[in-house]
């Protein structure tokens, strides 16, 4: 409404947050003017003020923490308490890194960052099978539009026939080695998760690594494996931003 205060909430890596929490809080305010046409819609024109001192930034596994404890409306769910008081570890992979967080009484206590496993690795793997079985040289820029429909076409070239190859089984199989290295990984970190009641899953990738997840520690009765998007139905690649707004709702309400 007229006349009311833009906030702004944010997350960044724990290692990044120090140093980088400045530049994002000069980007973010600021007087700011812009037009936007969405499809067939009419234009729309924004002319807006975001003062510096209502720009926030969290650290960024806070965001899937915030976001298992707080439903639709911005509320705590019934098991909130626990989440925030007990020892968790969350696991965050994306396109070119994998990130392990732990979170101890709403505080990041530790994180570890690997560059070499991700989806970007999963594709890799992916691309190389089928250049070694099939002689087939796809990028994996063009692997995006591969995955749209799970297919590529397949010219033998000395019979002149054409096949189209279903890559879904070879996916799967790279997408279960990566996580399953992700896993080991994890254990050695953090001494096979025993000291931990939960285990959050955020991040797109992490959707991709859910059931593998869940089924490889099933057998783990003290751990608690969860979706950070488990109170909605978006993506869990939105899981990290769900939280931040859910924390700022909790923020503003708690100033009135």
């Amino acid at each position: 409404k007229p006349g009311d205060k833009i906030v702004v909430q944010a997350g960044l890596p724990p290692k990044y947050k120090r140093n980088d929490t400045p530049n994002v809080v000069k980007v973010t305010s600021g007087h700011h003017v812009f037009d936007i046409k969405v499809g067939n819609n009419d234009w729309m024109h924004f002319d807006f003020v975001i003062e510096p001192e209502n720009v926030f930034v969290m650290a960024q596994p806070m965001g899937a923490l915030w976001s298992i404890a707080c439903d639709n409306d911005g509320k705590f769910v019934k098991d909130a308490a626990k989440y925030f008081n007990s020892k968790v570890l969350i696991l965050d992979p994306g396109f070119g890194t994998v990130d392990w967080f732990t979170i101890m009484n709403r505080n990041t206590q530790g994180y570890e960052t690997f560059d070499d496993l991700g989806m970007k690795k999963i594709l890799e793997k992916t691309v190389n099978y089928i250049n070694n079985m099939y002689g087939e040289e796809i990028s994996i820029v063009k692997m995006q539009s591969v995955l749209k429909t799970g297919t590529f076409n397949h010219v033998d070239t000395d019979t002149m026939s054409q096949e189209v190859i279903d890559i879904t089984e070879i996916l799967n199989r790279y997408n279960d080695e990566v996580c399953y290295e992700a896993l080991t990984r994890g254990k050695q970190l953090y001494n096979f998760f025993k000291d931990f009641s939960y285990l959050i899953i955020s991040g797109g990738t992490g959707a991709a690594w859910m059931d593998y997840i869940q089924d490889h520690l099933k057998n783990m009765t003290a751990l608690t494996v969860l979706p950070a998007i488990v109170n909605d139905t978006l993506p869990n690649m939105f899981a990290n931003v769900r939280g931040y707004y859910m924390y700022l709702i909790a923020s503003i309400r708690s100033r009135k």
